[in-house]
């Protein structure tokens, strides 16, 4: 969590996209040579470009022996833990990405305050949510398999994050909805309950819809389907999981209609 938060902190939109991208590229078994330089403007990369950043990754692997991520994972010990703690971190990463908090209220071990444990909700979250799987969807339908599994995988774990996040904060609905109810009366309170239910709502809808159409839509429609049975069977555990979290959203017949 900690390294997360530092990420967040220490660096802005596109440059966390180029740290991330450079973790994905090394660990399905890129080099230095594949890592994306500092102030590499990513929206100025056209489609040739990207092409050939992909190639360059794909010939650098055939030749290493260093992947610590494949599509077709083995048992061996180390390589199960990678892909245990690189599954983790894209968890934690969209965890703290949607509660995220500000420079000024982290401590030198680059923990949150004890000050600073207040539920935040902000659109701010959602778009950094939004742009990162966005990115990462860019990789998912690249033709290598050990490549396109470790964005998919990515998305998946974000998607968990968002998900569980609309839990928290459909919990955090009724709870100020009751206390809106017993509160007639007291005009100031009233007015900040019914900011903190206006911007819950919001930032909740603009989660689930990242996750119905760039999620589901957008991931989910193509690599259920994927040639690589890891892919798949991933990808349906992570429905499952979706479903688990959030039935009302999942178990609708309209859904699961346009899902086949």
């Amino acid at each position: 969590v900690a390294v997360a938060r530092r990420l967040l902190q220490d660096h802005e939109p596109n440059s966390m996209h180029i740290q991330l991208l450079n973790l994905l590229f090394r660990s399905v078994g890129g080099s230095f040579q594949t890592n994306l330089k500092d102030g590499t403007d990513l929206e100025e990369l056209d489609d040739n470009e990207w092409d050939n950043l992909v190639t360059e990754v794909v010939q650098v692997m055939r030749d290493s022996d260093l992947e610590l991520l494949t599509a077709t994972p083995d048992d061996k010990l180390g390589t199960r833990e990678y892909r245990a703690i690189y599954h983790e971190f894209w968890y934690r990463l969209g965890t703290v990405i949607l509660s995220f908090t500000p420079v000024g209220q982290i401590d030198e071990e680059g923990e949150p305050k004890a000050s600073s444990s207040n539920f935040t909700s902000n659109r701010f979250q959602v778009e950094l949510m939004r742009d990162l799987i966005s990115r990462m969807t860019e990789l998912v339908l690249v033709g290598q398999p050990d490549l396109r599994a470790a964005a998919t995988t990515a998305v998946w774990e974000l998607a968990k994050a968002s998900m569980e996040r609309t839990v928290e904060l459909t919990a955090k609905l009724d709870t100020a909805q009751r206390q809106h109810t017993a509160s007639k009366g007291q005009s100031r309170k009233l007015q900040a309950l019914e900011h903190s239910i206006d911007t819950w709502k919001r930032h909740k809808t603009e989660l689930e819809v990242v996750v119905e159409e760039a999620v589901i839509q957008g991931v989910f429609i193509r690599r259920y389907r994927d040639s690589n049975a890891h892919i798949r069977r991933e990808s349906l555990d992570t429905l499952r999981e979706l479903i688990l979290l959030r039935p009302d959203i999942f178990l609708k017949g309209e859904k699961l209609g346009q899902q086949n």
